[in-house]
């Protein structure tokens, strides 16, 4: 009689398995497209462009410095404005807080607003100012540049046409409303703020108040009078101090000839 071996069926299966590897495909890997040709590089010329002015590449780089910082001070100018609103809206809230308290309402009306308008309206003139003087020597480096380089139009004309455009009607939208509308916001801020200071101190204390109001609102109208007649004359002034481009003909680029 025939006994049951576990150990010749393991033996077997081992074999079988075996067997049956040996007889499975292998995958096959998935071929890679061919790689493509590196394209030629092209040798860059380093070397100095003897037709050039020598000052040319230093120009280059000083206009682009330049540009920068008008960039800058453009976003600075907003932030001026946008920190000058707040501050004001915060006063004015706590004023009308504090309505009820007489003397401190009539401080913040009459004395703290107007004050603060006058020095966020001082603090943007000069950001104003000083891009301006950059945006005209701007135009003087790229008039230089282009008598030099003889560049097409409208290569580097940027600043000089951005001065000369002027629109035919005068109620057209125009540049330098953004300047004068920022001057008459805060400037009508001051005046609002001072007649309301002088409105809630005035029952009994007419002379004072008044002669605050008075001293107050002369000062804030010099005051706005000067930003005003500033940011419209500084690229005048500008262009008087920066000396008009002179270019001599033997130095321009041998394309003229």
């Amino acid at each position: 009689m025939l006994r049951f071996n576990p150990k010749n069926l393991v033996g077997r299966w081992s074999l079988y398995a075996a067997a049956r590897r040996r007889r499975k495909p292998q995958a096959r890997q998935p071929s890679r497209p061919p790689s493509a040709p590196e394209p030629p590089t092209v040798p860059m010329n380093t070397e100095a462009d003897p037709t050039r002015p020598p000052w040319i590449e230093g120009a280059l780089a000083e206009y682009e410095a330049h540009r920068a910082e008008v960039l800058a001070e453009a976003a600075a100018q907003g932030q001026h404005l946008a920190f000058g609103a707040t501050a004001v809206g915060v006063v004015v809230a706590g004023a009308f807080n504090v309505w009820d308290e007489r003397l401190l309402a009539t401080i913040a009306f009459l004395v703290v607003v107007p004050l603060l308008s006058a020095f966020v309206l001082v603090q943007w003139a000069g950001s104003a100012a000083a891009k301006m003087r950059v945006g005209v020597y701007l135009e003087r480096i790229e008039t230089t540049i282009g008598l030099a380089t003889s560049a097409p139009a409208p290569v580097l004309t940027w600043e000089a046409t951005l001065a000369r455009m002027r629109p035919d009607r005068l109620w057209k939208p125009q540049a330098g409303w953004s300047d004068f509308g920022a001057v008459a916001i805060f400037a009508l801020l001051a005046g609002g703020s001072l007649a309301l200071g002088a409105y809630r101190g005035w029952s009994g204390y007419e002379a004072v108040v008044g002669l605050v109001t008075a001293i107050e609102s002369v000062i804030l109208i010099l005051i706005v009078v000067a930003i005003a007649c500033g940011v419209a004359t500084v690229r005048q002034e500008a262009r008087k101090s920066f000396p008009e481009p002179d270019v001599d003909p033997e130095v321009r680029c041998a394309g003229d000839a």
